[in-house]
């Protein structure tokens, strides 16, 4: 009881560390689980949203629970830069073309790999957990269905697009506003009272 308390104070200490050095930042991307879209943020002022479909089992961080995590996290990899849109990655690697043969429900990883590591006491298992942000046949990730098994989704043009924006080290916040930790205020109110 007493180390689940702290790990929640130091979990609510680095909220608040994250958002500022965010805001105070170049860029930084903030995933809205609820509205199934991701929001690019530069000097604190939004730039652009896409759509993006978040994991069918819900939220959470427990290892092999297929669900999204919640929380701060940074880009420690961005894979497939020079690949065609329709190029599939298997082990993070280029393996062939898509041919539609493969459904979303079986998560074809397309066009482009962003993966995330958790800066957090809660999702510090999210590089062991390979949680990506990545591309996916465009059925699901438009109709703001959550269809993924884990990761963060986006049709591959637009994460191409968000791609070419991002380098190793930006921060990312993954928030649910129905199933928030008891940390993260809600509705972003810490990153909308340091943008505005």
């Amino acid at each position: 009881m007493v180390f689940c308390m702290l790990n929640t104070l130091v979990d609510l200490y680095l909220h608040f560390y994250y958002t500022v050095q965010a805001v105070l930042g170049r860029q930084f991307v903030v995933v809205d689980v609820d509205a199934q879209h991701l929001v690019l943020y530069r000097y604190g002022v939004s730039q652009v949203s896409y759509s993006v479909s978040t994991s069918k089992f819900g939220m959470g961080e427990k290892q092999d629970s297929y669900q999204t995590p919640r929380g701060w996290f940074r880009i420690c990899e961005c894979i497939g830069g020079q690949a065609d849109l329709d190029v599939v990655f298997k082990g993070r690697e280029p393996h062939g073309k898509y041919d539609g043969q493969l459904s979303a429900e079986q998560d074809p990883i397309l066009a482009r790999v962003i993966r995330l590591d958790g800066l957090q006491q809660r999702n510090k298992n999210t590089l062991q957990r390979y949680i990506y942000i990545h591309g996916s046949p465009s059925h699901g990730v438009l109709n703001g269905e959550n269809t993924s098994i884990g990761c963060v989704r986006m049709c591959p043009e637009d994460v191409a697009k968000l791609y070419s924006e991002m380098h190793v080290g930006t921060l990312v916040y993954i928030h649910d506003r129905k199933k928030s930790l008891p940390w993260q205020p809600s509705y972003f109110s810490s990153l909308k009272m340091l943008c505005s």
